[in-house]
């Protein structure tokens, strides 16, 4: 059974917050989908990194800052 098309719309919107602060290097967006206890895996710079929710906060900030320098 497919699913109802607000299911999706709220998946593009959870993403497009993701994406934005990411974007911006601004993880107040993010804060809005993650519970303190989350645990995220990735890349980053090429390497897979694994940590505690603050951890890709703090990461946001720092590669923003550090794209924005060079």
């Amino acid at each position: 059974m497919r699913a109802d098309i607000k299911e999706y719309q709220a998946v593009e919107e959870a993403a497009m917050k993701f994406v934005r602060s990411v974007a911006e290097g601004n993880s107040k967006y993010a804060k809005e989908l993650f519970t303190d206890e989350a645990v995220l895996f990735g890349y980053l710079d090429g390497k897979l990194e694994h940590g505690s929710i603050e951890q890709f906060y703090h990461n946001v900030a720092v590669s923003y800052t550090h794209l924005r320098a060079h």
